[in-house]
């Protein structure tokens, strides 16, 4: 494989702290007791789809950033779109990151893989990995570590600040936008709040 070839292969800088963050929370609900089986079951993101995890009606968007700066990026009129959900939450994760340490994508993908150890979904897990376009062929890398120095939830509900295409004229078909989390406290909501309207999904 050509250096350039190799280096297209790879995963970006955002898309390495994406799959990182989404990795982060499904060793989170995995370890607030749900089964590991819904859990890679609902993760949807691998597969492209427009909410990152989906249990029942519930939609959860997982967003994470390094830059410290509470900005996230909404990729796309549907991501945010509430139009057959129950709820739907935005979760998003604030990494510190260096080089050298030992939280690298890699480590954090070994984790999930030594929670599923002995379990149906362990492959599942795999296929979804292969979909993100992430290979331990490239693991060599990857080699940036990340602390978690914030996380929190909020309810998408009609006060968040968002672009849905019941909004916007016939003619736009899709459009990407930034949301200043700053301005949202007043919609986040508490851990156990969050993780019991999931159990509850």
């Amino acid at each position: 494989v050509a250096a350039s070839d190799k280096e297209a292969s790879l995963l970006s800088q955002d898309e390495q702290v994406g799959l990182f963050g989404e990795l982060e929370f499904i060793q989170a609900l995995i370890n607030e007791g749900i089964p590991s089986g819904e859990v890679i079951d609902a993760w949807k993101g691998a597969d492209a789809e427009d909410k990152d995890f989906q249990f029942h009606n519930v939609g959860i968007e997982v967003k994470s950033s390094h830059k410290q700066d509470k900005l996230v990026k909404i990729s796309n009129i549907r991501q945010l779109d509430t139009t057959g959900f129950d709820a739907v939450y935005l979760y998003y994760y604030s990494f510190a990151k260096a080089n050298g340490g030992s939280n690298t994508l890699p480590a954090q993908i070994d984790s999930v893989r030594s929670m599923l150890v002995g379990s149906p979904y362990l492959e599942e897990f795999e296929s979804k990995l292969l979909n993100t376009g992430y290979s331990d062929a490239d693991k060599e890398n990857y080699k940036a570590s990340y602390t978690q120095t914030y996380e929190e939830a909020y309810h998408v509900n009609v006060q968040f600040p968002k672009i849905t295409k019941s909004m916007v004229m016939e003619a736009v078909l899709d459009a990407s936008y930034v949301i200043d989390l700053n301005v949202c406290d007043d919609l986040v909501i508490s851990y156990n709040s969050f993780m019991d309207k999931i159990k509850q999904a």
